[in-house]
């Protein structure tokens, strides 16, 4: 597996660099089993990856590019069924509940959109930018 560079800090004392080595390789090695359960190695250009079938590369990299290109529903999903885990709910449970909170969230936004919608004027068109000026290379 990657290993990451770890940079310590002047003065600290070996104790606490061995804390700090062995947070950063659990940090790591976390980030790197969501990916590969996100199957990101799919969207992943390393080849490696694609071989491995499993993030093989930097975990951190990986998730921050891969997790924001992820549907915003998809994303409260799994916030949402993470949640129902940590209260105790059994993974079955968590689903429905996590389910239901994203439901109802999409009806919310539903709802405020058509206030947004029904308090323009219907005359009134949304405000554009002028186009931008054209730029000719010589």
């Amino acid at each position: 597996m990657w290993k990451r560079k770890i940079r310590f800090f002047e003065g600290q004392t070996p104790e606490q660099r061995a804390h700090h080595e062995k947070s950063t390789r659990r940090d790591d090695a976390l980030r790197a089993n969501l990916c590969t359960a996100f199957e990101f190695w799919r969207a992943c250009g390393r080849p490696i990856c694609k071989r491995r079938q499993a993030c093989s590369h930097d975990p951190q990299i990986c998730f921050d590019t891969h997790w924001f290109a992820m549907p915003e529903e998809i994303r409260w999903l799994i916030r949402a069924a993470a949640k129902a885990r940590c209260d105790g709910l059994p993974p079955d449970q968590a689903s429905r509940r996590a389910v239901a909170e994203v439901e109802a969230m999409l009806a919310r936004q539903a709802a405020l959109r058509q206030s947004l919608d029904a308090a323009r004027p219907p005359d009134e068109t949304p405000h554009r930018a002028p186009p931008a000026p054209r730029v000719r290379g010589l």
